[in-house]
């Protein structure tokens, strides 16, 4: 079952991922969830993911493809070594933003330069 959380700081929306992203209800709540967010940095912290199947893939192209159309930017962070794998395979590494970890650390203030748009 995929877990999400959601934290506002300013203009940024740290969206916190713990589960499973594969075929389901879980991967229409968490597309949900993302497009609803309204800001100019939405922040995917997947380090609770423990499995990502070709379902969770599209999902988070969708999220992608909304976030480009919206003008919002997207970041992938603190990927788990199986969410790292299955992205390196798919070569969706090279098209979707990751950073190892978040480099804000626990103060919540991304980085100025993660506030731009990539298109």
């Amino acid at each position: 079952m995929l877990q999400l959380s959601a934290k506002r700081s300013g203009e940024k929306v740290v969206l916190q991922c713990t589960g499973r992203m594969v075929a389901g209800e879980g991967l229409k709540g968490l597309q949900k969830a993302a497009t609803g967010q309204r800001a100019a940095v939405l922040v995917m912290d997947l380090q609770g993911v423990e499995a990502l199947d070709a379902a969770g893939l599209g999902t988070l192209l969708r999220i992608r493809q909304w976030c480009i159309a919206q003008g919002t930017g997207l970041k992938l962070i603190n990927l788990s070594r199986h969410v790292r794998e299955v992205l390196a395979v798919t070569a969706l590494d090279s098209v979707i933003d990751i950073h190892p970890t978040e480099a804000a650390g626990e103060s919540g203030v991304l980085p100025r330069e993660w506030a731009c748009v990539e298109s």
